[in-house]
């Protein structure tokens, strides 16, 4: 009662209802962490120059590591959540990525520094699902998929804004600063959380998660990364190659195996029954393999190709921010009126007009604002601002409040292991020179050419789902 009688005096005092409260410390952390998503690739170069690292499939590590650590642990956290509570979860992971990015400014080597990128990694695992799950618990009822289309929205922003912001940091403190700048920030939400008591602990009891799955598709997906990084460079008939590939054939179907068995799985079978989530879910592999394939190659061609700096990149790349932010918001609102998938039809539309575009129309003189500068822009309204916020949007349609949280957390895996396998393959695409001029340029046409048929394939699943059933309501969102 106690407890009650001071959490409405303290939600008296505030200046905002107590849902916005909640949601405001949620998007805190989901921008910081959406936000170092796309620093740190336009800052790689940098950072690996910074630790004696040059070759582009080794450098990409710095990103791959994030990833896999994220991806193998969402699902699984997001369970741990619903046992443990899900602000004590939300705490946990918003210290941990903190710790991982003061390890990551402060390491002397390349080593350190993987493993500050894998503390950040688990980190994001714990704050994703359980910042959703935190305003799920305390949003009126019947708006949870207009919060799940706003809370995907501030990632979206954070997400486009990270190349300009973070290449200002990089230029002018280092590349140190791409890390040490969550710290502030993020130690600013947690006592912020601390000083909110939210009434979102709706404990259930149940299995823990699968930890001996969440390993075996930790190793599968790194196994996986290490194949598309340096298949090429290396030689499919390397033998670092050949068991890679041996590990990811004999642990895939394991974890497979162990997700229709376990009675806590990283996956939940069940869900892939519902016909719109499991086409979403494939898309959310597809969709983000291509978009984080070419958002790393933006400043790979600036650089490499036109001698751009890390500043002058970010620059480059601003153009790509504004439209991102901009078409993220407004995608919200047109979602109203206009199926979700019509939406996305239109963004990968443009995805696959941009990755034509750069096959055939840059060349090695610096034009920027006929031979990049449209790309920019179109890339960030079809791939960020649409591609990436109608993906949940559409995939919630079929999940109800038992089952938002491990849904969303499967989506959100997917949409990491395809970013994972999409930038790992572009990557080793690049191989591990460091050309520049016309031979960058023709690596770069490579990469491009791979993300034609991504872009096709998401199109053509796209085209299979179903369309929205009924018009939403004044108020409500996908």
């Amino acid at each position: 009662m106690t407890d009650t009688v001071a959490r409405d005096v303290q939600a008296k005092q505030s200046r905002l209802p107590q849902h916005w409260v909640v949601f405001s410390i949620a998007a805190v952390a989901v921008f910081l962490m959406s936000f170092d998503s796309t620093l740190v690739p336009i800052a790689l170069v940098d950072i690996g120059e910074g630790v004696g690292q040059t070759a582009p499939a080794r450098i990409s590590w710095i990103v791959t590591v994030y990833t896999i650590t994220m991806a193998s642990s969402l699902v699984a956290v997001g369970r741990i959540g619903d046992r443990k509570g899900r602000r004590s979860t939300f705490m946990v992971g918003l210290g941990l990525f903190v710790l991982g990015s003061l390890i990551g400014g402060c390491a002397p080597n390349f080593g350190v520094l993987l493993a500050g990128r894998a503390v950040q990694g688990l980190g994001a695992a714990f704050v994703f699902p359980s910042s959703l799950a935190l305003v799920l618990a305390v949003w009126p009822k019947g708006q949870a998929t207009r919060v799940i289309a706003m809370w995907t929205a501030v990632g979206a922003v954070a997400g486009a804004l990270g190349p300009s912001v973070g290449a200002g940091l990089v230029d002018r403190f280092g590349w140190r600063s791409a890390f040490f700048v969550h710290v502030p920030v993020g130690v600013i939400a947690l006592i912020r959380t601390i000083a909110v008591k939210v009434d979102t602990e709706k404990h259930i009891v149940g299995s823990l998660p699968d930890m001996l799955g969440i390993g075996l598709a930790a190793v599968t997906l790194g196994a996986s990364a290490l194949v598309l990084a340096q298949g090429r460079s290396w030689g499919l008939a390397d033998p670092r190659v050949i068991v890679a590939v041996v590990i990811v054939l004999v642990l895939a179907p394991t974890v497979w195996w162990r997700c229709k068995h376990h009675p806590a799985p990283i996956v939940e079978p069940a869900l892939f029954r519902l016909h719109t989530y499991r086409r979403t879910a494939l898309l959310s592999i597809v969709i983000p393999a291509g978009i984080f394939a070419n958002f790393s190659m933006m400043p790979q061609f600036l650089k490499r190709v036109w001698g751009y700096s890390t500043f002058e990149s970010g620059l480059a790349i601003v153009p790509f921010s504004v439209a991102a932010s901009l078409t993220a918001i407004s995608v919200v609102r047109a979602s109203k009126r206009f199926d979700e998938r019509s939406i996305l039809i239109f963004g990968l539309s443009l995805m696959l007009a941009t990755m034509l575009f750069l096959q055939f129309v840059p060349t090695e003189e610096p034009q920027y604002w006929t031979h990049f500068f449209p790309a920019v822009i179109v890339a960030g309204i079809g791939g960020w601002g649409i591609g990436l916020s109608m993906m949940n949007g559409i995939g919630a349609r079929e999940l109800d409040e038992t089952n938002y949280g491990v849904g969303i957390a499967i989506l959100m895996t997917a949409r990491q292991s395809g970013a994972l396998a999409g930038i790992a393959t572009a990557f080793g695409i690049l191989g591990d020179t460091s050309e520049v001029g016309a031979k960058a340029l023709d690596q770069l046409h490579e990469v491009w050419l791979f993300l034609m048929p991504v872009f096709v394939l998401a199109l053509v699943l796209a085209v299979r789902i179903p369309k929205r059933s009924a018009p939403l309501k004044t108020g409500a969102m996908p």
